[in-house]
């Protein structure tokens, strides 16, 4: 386990990585005091950025002491740079964890994570002592999923050319005038189709490996999507 600390004069944040033999997870932590500078949003996008790889489950902990952030509608006042860190933190993929309300009635601790399998249940528990912070406990979860083989459609290999003359060739009036309803005739339909595809698309077994929800490819995309809007609104 590797460990490093970044402090500033407007934040602090300290980030682990945990290497087992099943994964590497990376696991920051941030606080941000209540403050209204402009430039702190900048300063957290940047840190942020350095540390989030698309292609490492990273879980961020946080008190960022953003209030007016609705994580489940996806809205936010552009006071402080608010709505502006909620699209970063949205344009990395990540999800935000906690729901409840906590301290002053609104949902300040955060928890973001870019691959939520990790994370089984999230909870707040009792205050710290001579503290206004409620504890928030997380089960994190290491699971080792048996490999599992499935048969999927080798598309690459298929005869679409074949298949597009047997579908042109069919008299598709005759096939559906002994069919007495619309039910009927969808059923012809996809019985004539499947035959068709089981012909003419070859079918192979691959190892179904067990997988975030979100790839990692539709996570590059959203973080080139992030860096795109950045630059609109720098021009």
């Amino acid at each position: 386990m590797s460990v490093s600390k970044h402090s500033l004069y407007e934040f602090e944040s300290v980030w682990c990585k945990i290497v087992t033999k099943q994964k590497t997870i990376k696991i920051g932590v941030i606080y941000r005091p209540p403050g209204h500078a402009e430039n702190i949003p900048d300063k957290l996008i940047t840190l942020l950025e350095n540390q989030i790889d698309v292609s490492v489950p990273t879980i961020v902990a946080s008190d960022f002491n953003y209030g007016h952030i609705d994580w489940q509608n996806c809205t936010a006042t552009r006071q402080y740079g608010q709505e502006k860190f909620m699209n970063f933190i949205l344009g990395q993929g990540m999800s935000q964890l906690i729901t409840f309300l906590m301290r002053n009635q609104a949902i300040l601790d955060l928890l973001f994570v870019n691959e939520p399998n990790l994370i089984q249940g999230v909870e707040s528990g009792t205050k710290i002592t001579k503290c206004d912070h409620e504890t928030i406990t997380a089960l994190l979860t290491f699971q080792t999923l048996k490999q599992k083989s499935v048969v999927i459609r080798n598309y690459r290999n298929a005869d679409f050319t074949q298949l597009n003359h047997a579908l042109v060739g069919i008299n598709w009036v005759q096939k559906f005038l002994p069919c007495q309803s619309v039910s009927e005739i969808w059923d012809e339909f996809l019985l004539i189709l499947t035959s068709l595809v089981n012909f003419h698309i070859p079918q192979r077994t691959i190892t179904n490996l067990h997988k975030s929800n979100t790839s990692i490819w539709v996570k590059r995309l959203c973080r080139k999507a992030w860096k795109l809007h950045k630059t609109v609104q720098t021009e």
